[in-house]
């Protein structure tokens, strides 16, 4: 019983994740919650995977993997009282590029934003070209929202622009001026 807590799989960079024996059985159970500390370490590992493509398809659609701390950091669904916003240097963080692997955000086609809501995953396409977001649920739409299926994420999506865009723009000053252009 002992080793089934003990730490199996341990990475640091660029923040500290230790994942353990439970962790990892819990991932190949259908009906149990992928954990975010496990979410993380496989967005780590598409990360460095896509580092080792040739050159040619990386420059093509060069895309920034981001894990979930951003959405923690930023608090949605949490009370004010019960959480400090981030700063914009914080927000920022969170946009490096990861370890060992050469290459910096602003130099990116699309940005891979995952978010986590009600034990679902959705994503947030960001393609910095053409400053357009592309919103993606694999759940199916209530009916309360057939007629307008992002209802339900408007704020998300709301807050989630306001954000990145200060974390942005700390990565490349003047980015988002001419947002609505």
């Amino acid at each position: 019983m002992l080793h089934y807590r003990m730490t199996w799989v341990r990475s640091f960079n660029p923040f500290k994740i230790e994942i353990s024996a439970k962790d990892l059985q819990n991932v190949l159970r259908v009906n149990l919650d992928m954990t975010l500390k496990c979410f993380d370490m496989v967005v780590r590992l598409l990360a460095i995977k896509e580092s080792h493509m040739s050159k040619d398809e990386m420059i093509k659609d060069k895309k920034h993997y981001m894990d979930m701390r951003f959405w923690r950091m930023v608090g949605f669904g949490k009370l004010l009282k019960y959480h400090e916003d981030p700063t914009a240097e914080e927000l920022a963080k969170t946009l490096d590029c990861w370890p060992s692997l050469n290459y910096y955000i602003t130099g990116c086609k699309y940005v891979l934003m995952p978010w986590k809501f009600n034990g679902c995953y959705a994503l947030f396409v960001i393609n910095h070209g053409k400053k357009h977001v592309t919103f993606i649920d694999f759940t199916p739409t209530q009916d309360l929202c057939k007629h307008m299926p992002y209802k339900r994420f408007a704020e998300a999506i709301i807050m989630s622009s306001k954000k990145y865009k200060i974390a942005y723009n700390k990565k490349r000053s003047g980015w988002a001026e001419d947002i609505c252009k």
